[in-house]
C-alpha cells in the first residue's frame, strides 16, 4: 500500500475527481439592527462576498483546468455540478464562484448554431412581444448567447423540506428537530458559558449596547452579536468605540460560532447528517474509480462537485472528519472543505491494477489533512489517504445510529 502512494508521486499523476463543499462570502449581519452602513439586507451576500467566491472559481479554474486536466476549461455538460442551500446568500456565492470557473471572455460558451441564428433574425425564434432594439442586440450578440461571453451554469437547490437534499439537513427530521432544540436551550451550553461572560462587555461597548442588555443575553444571543461585529469589521465599518478587545478576548469571541454550531448537533445527529452529505460524493468518486479500472459501470461525465452551504456544516464537516494534524478555531467566510481522487496513470494501465492505484487528498482552507486511519500511507508530512485507506477513515465516521442501512428511514 505505502509503494503504491508513494508511486503516485511519479509524473503519471492524474486527478479524477473532486468535491468542494464551501461556505458562502461575506454577509450583513443576521440582526438586523446592525446592517447600517451595508448595502444588502439583514443576510445577504456583499460585494466582498461575491468577490471572495469568484476568487475560490478562478482558483479552482488554475487547479483543475490548468494544473491538473480534470475538465474542459470550456462549459461542458455534466463535468461540473454545484448544489445549494435555498438561501440566497449561498446561491449567489455559488453563481459567483461559477463565474470564475467560467469568466466571461475567456471561457468558450456553447455558441448559436446557423439555424439558431437564422431562426433569431428572421424573427421565428423571437419571444412574441416587440422587444427595443432587438435586431441590433442580435447582431452585436452574433453567435454568443449572451453579452460578454457569459457562461450560464445551473444551480440545483431544493425549495421546500426534502430528503433528496443532502446539502441542507433540514430535510432530515430527526436531525433538524435536534438541531434546533439544542441550539437556543443554553444547558447545551453550560461548560462555555464562561467564554459568553469573557466577551459580554468588549462587545456592548463595541456595539453601544448596555451591560443591563448584555448581560441577560442567552449563549445564542451573545454568539449574535458577535455575528454582527465580525460583519461590521469585514466590510470595515466603524464601532461606536474602537479596540474594545485584546487578543484572548477576540480569539474567544470568534470562538463562540463554533461552539454553537458544533454543540447544537450530537454524535449521532452529526454522523446522519454528513453521511448524507457525503453519500453522494462518494458514491461518484468510487463510480470514476470503477470506470478507469475498466469495471462496467454506467459512464459519467461529473469531475467536480461543489456544495455551497454555511458554516454549519463546514465547522461540523471538520468535526466529523477529526483530522489528526490542524485544529479549526472558527469559520471564515467562503471557508472549504475539498477531497480530490488522485491516480497513477500507469499504474492504472498496468494489468491487474487495484484500488491501490489511487489516493484521495482532503485539505481545508489549502491545509492538507491527515487522519489516524491514514498514516499507513500518509504522505511524508503526514497527511493523504490511499484509497483503502479513505475509506476505512469514513466507515470509521459513518453513521452507525438506529436504521443505519437506510440514511433516509434514519431521518424519520
Amino acid at each position: 500500500m505505502a509503494l503504491a502512494t508513494a508511486s503516485l508521486a511519479a509524473q503519471t499523476e492524474k486527478m479524477g475527481f473532486a468535491f468542494e463543499l464551501v461556505r458562502h462570502g461575506a454577509r450583513a449581519p443576521l440582526k438586523a439592527d446592525y446592517c447600517e452602513g451595508f448595502d444588502v439586507a439583514v443576510g445577504q451576500l456583499t460585494a466582498q462576498g461575491m468577490r471572495q467566491r469568484y476568487l475560490l472559481g478562478r482558483y479552482a479554474r488554475e487547479r483543475y483546468t490548468e494544473q491538473h486536466d480534470l475538465f474542459s476549461p470550456d462549459f461542458v455538460e455534466g463535468q461540473v455540478y454545484m448544489q445549494s442551500t435555498d438561501v440566497n446568500r449561498t446561491i449567489q456565492s455559488g453563481y459567483s464562484e461559477l463565474m470564475g470557473i467560467y469568466p466571461p471572455q475567456v471561457a468558450n460558451p456553447p455558441k448559436l448554431t446557423t439555424g439558431e441564428h437564422k431562426s433569431l433574425t428572421t424573427g421565428r425564434g423571437m419571444p412574441r412581444m416587440n422587444i427595443r432594439d432587438a435586431s441590433t442586440i442580435n447582431q452585436q450578440l452574433g453567435e454568443n448567447p449572451l453579452p460578454n461571453g457569459f457562461v450560464s451554469v445551473p444551480i440545483s437547490t431544493f425549495v421546500d423540506k426534502s430528503l433528496l437534499d443532502d446539502v441542507s439537513y433540514s430535510g432530515c427530521q430527526y436531525a433538524q428537530d435536534e438541531v434546533t432544540d439544542r441550539r437556543y436551550d443554553d444547558v447545551t451550553y453550560q461548560d462555555y458559558m464562561w467564554i459568553a461572560n469573557f466577551v459580554r462587555d468588549p462587545l456592548a461597548e463595541a456595539l453601544g449596547v448596555s451591560e443591563l442588555v448584555m448581560d441577560v443575553q442567552s449563549f445564542h444571543d451573545v454568539y449574535d452579536y458577535s455575528d454582527a461585529f465580525v460583519a461590521m469589521e469585514y466590510e470595515g465599518l466603524p464601532f461606536v468605540v474602537e479596540g474594545t478587545f485584546d487578543a484572548n478576548t477576540y480569539y474567544e469571541m470568534r470562538t463562540l460560532q463554533k461552539i454553537e454550531l458544533v454543540g447544537m448537533f450530537t454524535r449521532d445527529t452529526r454522523r446522519l447528517a454528513f453521511s448524507r452529505m457525503m453519500r453522494k460524493p462518494l458514491e461518484a468518486m468510487q463510480n470514476r474509480v470503477d470506470e478507469l479500472l475498466g469495471a462496467e459501470v454506467k459512464a459519467n461525465p461529473l469531475r467536480y462537485a461543489v456544495y455551497s452551504a454555511h458554516d454549519d456544516q463546514i465547522s461540523n464537516m471538520m468535526e466529523w472528519l477529526h483530522p489528526n494534524n490542524v485544529h479549526m478555531d472558527y469559520v471564515l467566510f467562503a471557508s472549504q472543505v475539498v477531497f480530490e481522487l488522485m491516480f497513477d496513470e500507469e499504474c492504472v494501465a498496468s494489468s491487474g491494477a487495484t484500488e491501490d492505484c489511487f489516493r484521495v487528498d482532503v485539505r481545508w482552507n489549502g491545509n492538507n489533512l491527515g487522519f489516524d486511519a491514514c498514516k499507513a500511507s500518509a504522505h511524508l508530512d503526514g497527511t493523504g489517504c490511499s484509497y483503502t485507506d479513505f475509506k476505512n477513515q469514513m466507515a470509521g465516521i459513518w453513521y452507525d445510529g438506529m436504521s443505519s442501512t437506510n440514511l433516509d428511514v434514519a431521518c424519520d
